[in-house]
């Protein structure tokens, strides 16, 4: 796990999967809800190799409007739901860990690294537990409500998918704030994205895209983009 600074003294943290992890299977419900979960996966697993490879499946030339328009709905939602697999995949690996490497910057010491991670860790389950109450409702309410309605129902699947990450990512960060060993190791890459926020765009850019290939993470660069940068404009 690498804890990235950002701007006036925070910090965000951030995991890459591997190749091996990103194919694990997680805990999946039995019965309906397990097909259900299955489905589901697919749509997204789907998303993300539309967004990794920057091109959407043609659609019929000759569909009609409405097709087109719901056609579009559905890549938005199975995008956004790939996006946020991405994002609770750290939390969600917590889960599984007993032990794991905390890289931090070289400028901040090992005990103060943890104590931000700790941190961090306990903002994140609080927030998934808030979110995870509410999403239930919506799932409970919309997916009988909707159960008849020809086709997935988009809605639903919204909310399932939202109440399985926040309830894997709450208990990966519990795990990682009571359970998990962690060992410090410090990074000069990671000192190096400090305060990136005052440099030109494109110094900026040079910068991000140097410390990626020094750790070796391809989806550094797109986290800074959503997580630093955006909160900023």
């Amino acid at each position: 796990m690498y804890l990235v600074p950002t701007s006036n003294g925070r910090y965000a943290l951030y995991y890459e999967a591997n190749d091996v992890e990103a194919e694990q299977e997680d805990e999946r419900p039995r019965g309906f809800l397990r097909r259900w979960f299955e489905e589901l996966r697919a749509h997204v697993k789907e998303a993300e190799l539309e967004i990794a490879s920057g091109r959407a499946q043609p659609g019929p030339s000759s569909a009609s409007w409405l097709y087109r328009g719901a056609r579009w709905l559905r890549r938005r939602l199975f995008r956004w739901m790939a996006v946020f697999v991405a994002e609770q995949r750290l939390l969600w690996q917590l889960r599984q860990r007993a032990t794991s490497r905390l890289l931090h910057p070289d400028d901040l010491g090992s005990d103060r690294a943890h104590d931000v991670m700790r941190r961090l860790l306990k903002r994140d389950g609080d927030r998934h537990l808030f979110w995870l109450v509410l999403d239930a409702i919506g799932w409970a309410v919309t997916g009988p409500l909707l159960f008849f309605i020809p086709g997935p129902n988009l809605v639903a699947y919204y909310f399932a998918v939202r109440c399985f990450g926040h309830y894997f990512s709450l208990r990966g960060a519990r795990r990682g704030r009571s359970k998990v060993r962690w060992q410090g190791v410090s990074s000069a890459p990671l000192t190096r994205l400090r305060n990136i926020l005052d440099l030109d765009p494109m110094s900026r850019n040079q910068r991000i895209h140097e410390v990626s290939l020094a750790l070796g993470l391809e989806g550094l660069p797109w986290f800074i983009e959503r997580r630093v940068l955006r909160s900023t404009r």
